[in-house]
């Protein structure tokens, strides 16, 4: 884009000075009484409006002007949005215990990283013992139910004992069963091994182990304390794998899709991009009609990412498409922006219409004001700033009209 001159005058090049003004005065009507009326509109910018460029064929060929009209070109849409760090719930969880108990040791701080399966803390209560003993006695019952009925089996066959007696017996010993798999399965669940329970070997304390790998955001409990039975001991979060969370207009969803890239910044680091991409589009709108983006972060650029943090996005949206002249037919003068606009049924005629501009992409700019043009105007694409070069640069004189 180039910078003009505070008046617009029209060209004569040093190597066609002696050309002369080919076309000079040769205004319709029409052309005068509507220059005159955008004069007397803007009377401040009298002159700037009412400027009539001509160049002589010859100089248009030399100098490889060319011509155009406004062209629908494709532009990507930018979506500005906020949001947070996020942290998925399956990469948070908490250490409790089935049973109720005392604390026994405890050596854990904010901050550290634990694997999975690692024990995090002890805690004894005497209801351990009764569910072990139970466990044991139910063994050594089986045993001998388990015995009886074959007994009374073989009697039975041998018409020795009454049938009733067996089956009696074989019930028994299934109800035994049931409530030997059931005994099993709760000493499992406290974090004992049935399997290792024996007369010698009875444990009095259990260990509470780490669900997930992760950070220690928040312990609960303290050595000698009573931790209730389900209640939270010791909360873990994965923070390996957070995601970016951004918050969006109802209206702007049929422009979004999965994959959709995103650059985001972090408060405090402004300059620095991060990159994600869209993974999930949330199906629920909440009562300021926003919906969630779950985003996967691709790119942290070594910045140290913490739940909770805010951040400021950018979605490319699928590209519009707008009308659009090549960026060198801009000219910027005084905060304005023109084009010059051809004379109708001039050729070689010129005049300076202000634009207003949007984006400028792969080498053409946005016109946002196009509608005030037909789509039959002619515009000067290539050359426009040597026509208005600015006069205190002495390279080119003219007449202004």
């Amino acid at each position: 884009m180039q910078k003009i001159g505070i008046h617009f005058i029209y060209i004569l090049f040093l190597s066609f000075i002696t050309l002369g003004c080919h076309t000079e005065g040769k205004h319709t009507h029409e052309d005068v009484t509507t220059l005159e009326e955008e004069a007397h509109s803007n009377a401040q910018h009298t002159e700037s409006h009412t400027d009539i460029i001509s160049v002589t064929r010859e100089q248009f060929e030399a100098s490889g002007f060319k011509t155009g009209s406004l062209e629908m070109k494709p532009f990507n849409t930018t979506l500005i949005t906020n949001g947070r760090i996020h942290l998925p719930e399956k990469n948070q969880a908490i250490a409790s215990s089935l049973i109720g108990g005392t604390v026994n040791d405890i050596d854990l701080i904010h901050g550290q990283w634990i694997k999975r399966g690692q024990r995090l803390m002890t805690i004894s209560n005497p209801s351990l013992l009764d569910f072990q003993l139970e466990y044991l006695e139910l063994q050594g019952k089986m045993a001998f139910l388990e015995s009886e009925a074959t007994r009374l089996k073989q009697l039975s066959e041998e018409n020795i004992t009454a049938e009733k007696n067996y089956l009696k017996a074989a019930s028994e010993f299934k109800v035994a069963q049931s409530h030997e798999a059931a005994i099993s399965s709760k000493l499992e669940l406290f974090g004992i091994n049935p399997k290792e329970v024996t007369n010698t070997n009875l444990l009095t304390q259990l260990a509470i182990t780490a669900p997930i790998s992760g950070y220690i955001t928040d312990i609960a409990v303290l050595k000698g304390g009573f931790l209730p039975a389900t209640a939270p001991a010791v909360e873990i979060s994965n923070t390996n794998h957070l995601h970016a969370e951004f918050k969006v207009l109802e209206r702007e969803i049929p422009i979004l899709k999965k994959e959709q890239h995103i650059s985001f910044t972090i408060q405090g680091r402004p300059g620095k991009k991060l990159t994600a991409s869209i993974h999930q589009i949330e199906n629920k709108i909440d009562e300021n009609r926003m919906i969630n983006l779950h985003c996967h972060i691709e790119s942290d650029e070594g910045i140290r990412l913490i739940p909770g943090m805010s951040i400021r996005g950018e979605i490319d949206v699928e590209l519009a498409e707008d009308y659009a002249l090549p960026s060198e037919a801009i000219l910027f003068n005084e905060g304005k922006n023109y084009a010059l606009r051809q004379i109708e049924n001039q050729a070689l005629q010129y005049e300076a219409k202000e634009i207003t501009i949007g984006k400028e992409e792969n080498g053409f700019t946005q016109i946002l004001n196009a509608a005030i043009f037909s789509d039959k105007t002619i515009f000067l694409t290539k050359g426009a700033y040597l026509v208005f070069a600015p006069e205190e640069e002495g390279v080119i004189s003219g007449h202004s009209h």
